[in-house]
């Protein structure tokens, strides 16, 4: 299997990174399938992509067939599974089982798994995405009270081991991230610079990597690294 899930405070730019790791290993030949665990589709509005019911991860994990079949289909070898756009937040919880069901059949059918975890572990495809990964990206935040979000989880975190890999985005130019660093204790595996005008780029081609400009580079370059380190942990292809 070859289930990454990433994992944060809120706001440190999770959506963000999950996407960009998708469109680098896609655009090197893998297959892979974007999964929003959320009640509400953050992925979809980002990649402009409208779920039908029946195209969402409520029919992948209610139906038994081929997930890349249901996954909606966003460029060359790129997959989404998420909750409908019309979807009930107050919904029906399909339960654990079902969670760990389309997860295992998702690694099964995709070379890469990448599960956009909510900052909360409450949500059973969240939980189950952290358990059955292979490596879980923690990314440090870009706040103050993102060194609350560590205290709270320090003992989930604690659990991950080694396959646990520390992460800082940069989501602005003017944060102290070394002081936030200091305060979680963290050292990041790899560092992702800030890129400007990230969101107004964001919009107009949905993702960050392979942009133009010294930024633009640094970003991609530390996009690369990271899609590196986890392909030679063994956890892709």
């Amino acid at each position: 299997m070859s289930i990454i899930a990433i994992w944060g405070p809120p706001n440190s730019g999770k959506t963000t990174l999950a996407i960009d790791l998708a469109f680098a290993l896609a655009g090197n030949g893998s297959s892979v399938c974007l999964i929003s665990p959320e009640p509400y589709s953050e992925l979809g509005a980002m990649l402009e992509q409208s779920i039908r019911p029946e195209h969402s991860l409520t029919a992948a994990q209610k139906n038994a067939g081929p997930p890349e079949r249901i996954a909606v289909r966003v460029g060359d070898g790129l997959f989404l599974l998420a909750a409908a756009s019309d979807a009930d937040a107050f919904a029906e919880d399909l339960g654990g089982d079902s969670a760990r069901n389309v997860l295992e059949r998702a690694a099964e059918a995709f070379d890469a798994v990448l599960v956009d975890c909510p900052a909360a572990t409450d949500n059973a495809v969240s939980a189950w995405g952290l358990q059955l990964s292979e490596s879980v990206l923690i990314l440090s935040g870009c706040r103050s009270a993102s060194a609350l979000w560590f205290s709270a989880y320090r003992r989930v975190i604690g659990t991950l081991g080694a396959k646990g890999i520390p992460v800082c985005l940069e989501a602005g130019g003017s944060f102290h991230y070394k002081g936030l660093l200091q305060m979680i204790n963290m050292t990041p595996a790899v560092w992702v610079p800030y890129v400007p005008g990230a969101e107004e780029i964001q919009v107009e081609r949905k993702t960050l990597y392979g942009v133009g400009g010294r930024s633009g580079k640094a970003y991609t370059s530390a996009i690369d690294a990271l899609c590196e380190l986890i392909t030679e942990g063994g956890n892709v292809l």
